[in-house]
């Protein structure tokens, strides 16, 4: 991607096939200098005769020792080829100019995973890329020996690129621990899953504990009495504990949330592996005890700029 400088024309130092060479400013304009050109930065410029029967559009660096910008690949021409144009003379005119793959737009795509595993083909065209992923997360517990089952881990990877977002972890009974992250500029570890609500006495019903929450929310609900929740599909969220019913016993703990990572990648390879974590199942009924909710797939979400 080329760079821009405001309002630099010049006149070279001669014509031909030869890189250009700072000369002398044209009226009106400022020098490569004066406009702040970069030694060893790409620019895109435009040279034309006085009549304008001979022009070319090219990109090249620039060197600030010698004041001469590289005719190095050539856009486009009077003659309409991609070689360089044999100037007879030097050219009125060299100016810095902009073209329309070096300006900014606002274009933007999104791909949305929300299961299995395969390969992600890079758009063509997009310059960069923003993940955002979050682990399935954890099934809700029953309280007694019944674990909800753990949510399984996102993952994306190839060139440069090694992101995971663990599973939650279901417990019987206490919350759940939420699953780490790791390979994103941002890193969160899941939430955990809150404990049953205490030990039966034979007075009161209690609850399971409610599941554990990511950046997208959606955790299952502990309930009395009854199965825990479940959690929301793809939020990456834990399942709720299961209640009791009886004269003893301990509800359920909820699931742990899936970790969240997110990774901006500019200049993204063509294509990345990619696998969405499944939520954990839900523990099952077991005596007086309740069994749990099943947790949230997670999902994977990628924005694309072009």
């Amino acid at each position: 991607m080329a760079a821009f400088i405001d309002n630099c024309g010049f006149v070279p130092t001669a014509g031909g096939t030869t890189d250009w060479t700072y000369g002398s400013t044209v009226g009106g304009y400022q020098s490569p200098s004066q406009a702040g050109a970069i030694n060893g930065q790409t620019y895109v410029f435009r040279a034309q005769s006085a009549d304008l029967t001979q022009w070319e559009i090219a990109a090249g660096t620039y060197a600030s020792s010698t004041g001469t910008f590289a005719r190095t690949t050539v856009l486009y021409t009077s003659a309409g080829m991609t070689s360089k144009v044999n100037f007879s003379v030097p050219p009125a005119l060299v100016a810095i100019i902009a073209v329309s793959q070096d300006i900014a737009r606002t274009l933007r795509t999104r791909t949305v995973l929300t299961s299995g595993s395969g390969t992600y083909a890079t758009p063509t065209g997009c310059r960069t890329i923003n993940v955002r992923m979050i682990g399935g997360g954890a099934g809700g517990g029953n309280g007694v020996s019944g674990a909800g089952g753990s949510g399984a881990s996102s993952t994306f990877s190839g060139t440069g690129v090694s992101m995971t977002a663990s599973g939650g972890n279901g417990v019987p009974q206490q919350g759940g621990i939420g699953g780490g992250a790791s390979g994103g500029d941002i890193n969160i570890q899941g939430g955990g899953g809150q404990g049953g609500s205490g030990v039966f006495t034979g007075t009161n019903n209690l609850a399971g504990g409610n599941g554990g929450s990511g950046p997208f929310g959606g955790a299952g609900i502990g309930q009395y009495n009854a199965n825990g929740g479940a959690a929301a599909a793809n939020s990456g969220a834990g399942g709720g504990g299961g209640g009791i019913t009886g004269s003893s016993g301990v509800p359920g703990g909820g699931g742990g949330a899936g970790g969240y990572c997110e990774k901006l990648i500019v200049s993204p390879a063509a294509s990345y592996s990619y696998a969405v974590g499944s939520g954990g199942s839900a523990s099952a009924n077991s005596g007086v005890n309740f069994g749990g909710g099943a947790g949230g797939a997670g999902i994977i979400i990628i924005d694309e700029y072009y």
